[in-house]
Formats: C-alpha cells, sequence, structure tokens
C-alpha cells in the first residue's frame, strides 16, 4: 500500500520530534546527575570537616588520648560515593550523603546502560540516554586515609585536612567534567536544555545550584 505524501510528511515529523526528545532527555538527565553530584560534594566536605573540627577538639583536650581521638576520626569521615549520581527530584537535592545516587544506574523509569569515560550511562525518566556522574570512590578512601595517616604521625598538622579536601575535591571535579564533556558533544546551539548544561558545567562541582523547586542544596 502506498503511503500519501501527507502521511509520509507526518511520519518525519514524528521521527524527528522522538529525536529531539530523546536529545533533550539525555541532556537533562545529565544536568539532573551533575546538579545531584555538587549537592553530594557540598554534604560530603561539610561533614569533613566537621570532623575534622571535632578532632581537632578532641586532640586539645586535657588528657587527650590521641589514638581514640584518630579512630574516632576515622569513624566519623563521610563515606565515599557508592555509585553513579542519579536523578534529582523535587525538593531539594538528593542523596545528600556523599554517596551516589541511582546506584545500579536506574533512573526512573529506565535502566541502566555502558559507562563513557569517567560518567556512567543511565537511561533518563523520558529514555533519553544521558551521562552519570561517578567518582571513584577507592581515589576518596584514599585521600581519607591519607589524611588520618599524616594526622597519627603529627596530630597537630592541619594541612592534612586540607591536602584532603584539594584531594576530594579534585575527584569529584573530574568526574564532573568528565560528564560534562561526554554529553557537550551532543548540544547544537539549538537546544534550551544545553544552556542549563553549559551553565551547569561553568560552575564546577563546586558551584551552588539551585533546586529544581526553587531552592538550594538541603
Amino acid at each position: 500500500m502506498k503511503l500519501t505524501q501527507k502521511v509520509k510528511w507526518s511520519l518525519a515529523v514524528l521521527v524527528v520530534f522522538a529525536a529531539c526528545t530523546a536529545g533533550t532527555s539525555a541532556l537533562s538527565t545529565t544536568t539532573s546527575s551533575l546538579t545531584t553530584a555538587q549537592c553530594a560534594f557540598q554534604a560530603s566536605t561539610a561533614a569533613a570537616d566537621a570532623c575534622f573540627a571535632t578532632y581537632q577538639s578532641c586532640i586539645a583536650s586535657e588528657g587527650a588520648d590521641l589514638t581514640a581521638c584518630k579512630t574516632a576520626l576515622q569513624a566519623c569521615l563521610p563515606p565515599p560515593p557508592s555509585g553513579p549520581f542519579g536523578h534529582h527530584g523535587g525538593g531539594g537535592c538528593q542523596n545528600m550523603d556523599g554517596g551516589g545516587g541511582d546506584h545500579d544506574g536506574d533512573g526512573p523509569g529506565g535502566d541502566g546502560g555502558q559507562p563513557g569515560p569517567g560518567g556512567h550511562h543511565g537511561h533518563g525518566g523520558a529514555g533519553g540516554l544521558g551521562t552519570l556522574v561517578q567518582v571513584d570512590a577507592t581515589a576518596v578512601k584514599a585521600c581519607q586515609d591519607t589524611a588520618t595517616a599524616c594526622v597519627a604521625a603529627n596530630p597537630a598538622d592541619t594541612t592534612c585536612f586540607s591536602t584532603e579536601r584539594d584531594c576530594v575535591h579534585a575527584l569529584f571535579e573530574a568526574a564532573f567534567q568528565a560528564a560534562c564533556s561526554t554529553t557537550a558533544t551532543t548540544c547544537d546551539g539549538t537546544d534550551p536544555a544545553c544552556a542549563e548544561l553549559e551553565a551547569r558545567c561553568a560552575q564546577g562541582v563546586g558551584g551552588n545550584p539551585s533546586a529544581w523547586d526553587g531552592g538550594t542544596c538541603q
């Protein structure tokens, strides 16, 4: 059966619409993951700083047990991210414990894909393929272990803490920018979702994003 010109045109429009929707969904998936990574980095940094402050108070106390202070510091430090940072929902940034959001790479309504360079591919809520930020958890733990070993050797050396902050920040930033670089190739300058993605990437992982509901990281 021959298709009329009108039907052919309609099918072509549907194909183009589907392609555009998939592209936008992929960009939104990545932007969402970047936002969640920023919030998780904020939370992880704040938690680590609180642990360091508690440690300094501990060693400054009269008759301090330095070994006990170091053990408490090790137990206090936030756990490394346990998986790729997934979709961001309403009501403030999710996954604020420093762990990855969507541990198996599944976004809402999607299944995990193959990892990209420095990131993790997962299907977005609308079915688009996006890149999720995935930080090297083993390397983050190494940063923390180096810090606790440093204070064990010299309990009063505060550079141990600043070095740990810089180390963890570098790992988060590398994963963040890798996700940006992987997805940037899909931007053609005409999709409004590109502007949001580019703005988030320009902030870096240390940026202070606005949550989808207009708030900030909670």
